[in-house]
């Protein structure tokens, strides 16, 4: 079975279809529209800032949820009710497109009365807008769920053949779920693999990312320069060639704020260091330079000062 928090989406993967063809892989895997949950509300959040999410199978999946405001999300997943028993693995999809650190949203996950997962931490996980999935192995054994060798009261409902799946309210915020993948195999069957590839280059890729979005400012920045009348555009290079943190003042004040941070940014700390040389120069070259006085004004000033000197020995 495989669920979505929105209409969503089909893809090719080497994925087993949940009740049928456990051997049978390359199949096709169908996110079908969201439903059997209690509770909760659909947010689309996550698609307003599609730039953002890395190059990852699927990615659509993590920029919908549904979430709660109330102590717990249920989800009642429908099993066959012949053949039922077998090993399963319950892939939970998460992402976070609200909060900008850690801690902020902090929640549980239970099968049946057992919370298989405490203290779920997205973005202490992957931080934010990046796929965060949790994989969960068990066993159906006479239509009694196991955990490990351990039964799990309430996790199976014999009366209409469902898997009892709910988000709880932790320590911070609400309970939430992307998307779900349930499979009746191994974690073989499913992208645990090519999940935990992802976690180890995820560094390496959000890298590449920031290069092509440089790239893409730079563009952007240049398509400016080129549309502003007010610069000369043949003096900008050789300005660069002179020192490439030059700060370029056109009139137009929203260029001018583009440029001057496109270059900040582009150098680094670098960039910056010449600027705070620059400021402290600018300082010590205004405090070592001395104040011009009228020539009277020193005559009275020195009088005084005789003034005071006499008045102390007296």
């Amino acid at each position: 079975f495989f669920f979505s928090s929105r209409r969503r989406h089909t893809r090719q993967r080497s994925v087993s279809w949940a009740r049928r063809c456990v051997q049978e892989t390359g199949t096709w895997v169908i996110y079908s529209e969201d439903k059997y949950f209690k509770g909760g509300v659909e947010s689309d959040l996550g698609t307003k800032f599609s730039d953002q999410w890395p190059d990852f199978p699927d990615i659509e999946l993590y920029q919908t949820e549904r979430y709660t405001n109330q102590e717990a999300l249920l989800y009642k997943l429908p099993l066959s009710k012949v053949n039922v028993d077998g090993h399963y693995v319950l892939v939970l999809k998460f992402s976070e497109v609200y909060f900008d650190s850690p801690y902020k949203k902090v929640f549980g996950i239970n099968l049946g009365t057992k919370q298989i997962i405490s203290d779920v931490d997205i973005f202490g996980k992957v931080g934010k807008y990046a796929p965060y999935d949790e994989y969960v192995e068990f066993d159906i054994r006479n239509r009694i769920v196991y955990v490990g060798n351990e039964a799990v009261e309430a996790a199976f409902s014999q009366m209409d053949s469902t898997l009892m799946v709910s988000f709880v309210r932790g320590r911070q915020d609400n309970p939430k779920i992307n998307a779900i993948l349930l499979v009746k195999g191994t974690l073989k069957d499913t992208d645990y693999e090519s999940y935990t590839e992802y976690l180890k280059n995820k560094e390496k890729l959000a890298l590449e990312k920031q290069e092509k979005l440089q790239q893409k400012r730079a563009q952007e920045i240049e398509h400016l320069l080129e549309s502003d009348d007010d610069l000369d555009l043949s003096t900008i290079g050789q300005r660069k060639e002179k020192s490439p943190y030059t700060v370029i003042h056109p009139k137009n004040d929203f260029l001018k704020e583009s440029i001057n941070s496109f270059l900040l940014f582009h150098y680094g700390l670098e960039g910056l260091s010449v600027l705070v040389v620059a400021l402290i120069f600018v300082s010590f070259t205004f405090l070592g330079k001395k104040k011009e006085t009228h020539p009277e004004q020193e005559k009275k000033k020195d009088e005084q000062n005789t003034i005071n000197f006499h008045l102390h020995i007296l």
